[in-house]
């Protein structure tokens, strides 16, 4: 599986989104990212989260070749956005084993670990303020 990181715009990814739908009714404001890259080793590859272990490590954004794997995260808008940004809320809804902890209820953000910044997950006042650039 592949890690999110932090780093120069010039290695962004295009991601698609996917809406979530439940008992075949679209959860509202909620999506699936798979990403978009047809020369990548990642290409089709779903976005979600490396579940938290009982000594705490973990919970770092990644990319999936399981669609089964791939989180929905819902997109959120509140008064730390400015004008045209946003937030990713964990909205995994599976079950947890007895010695991992999901992520739900937690916004995509910046995690330093040993020394290098990934993208990880963390409280509402730590939440990466993203942006969308449509193509």
């Amino acid at each position: 599986d592949g890690w999110g990181v932090t780093g120069e715009e010039g290695f962004a990814a295009t991601l698609l989104l996917q809406r979530v739908f439940s008992k075949d009714k679209q959860v509202p404001d909620t999506y699936q990212f798979r990403v978009c890259e047809p020369s990548a080793e990642w290409h089709q590859a779903w976005l979600s989260f490396q579940p938290v272990n009982h000594l705490r490590f973990g919970g770092w954004l990644g990319a999936f070749k399981d669609p089964d794997k791939a989180c929905p995260y819902k997109i959120l808008q509140d008064s730390s956005c400015p004008d045209g940004a946003f937030k990713l809320l964990c909205s995994w809804t599976g079950i947890p084993s007895p010695t991992q902890r999901h992520l739900t209820g937690f916004y995509i953000a910046e995690q330093l670990s040993g020394g290098h910044l990934y993208v990880g997950h963390a409280s509402d006042k730590d939440a990466a303020l993203l942006e969308f650039h449509f193509l």
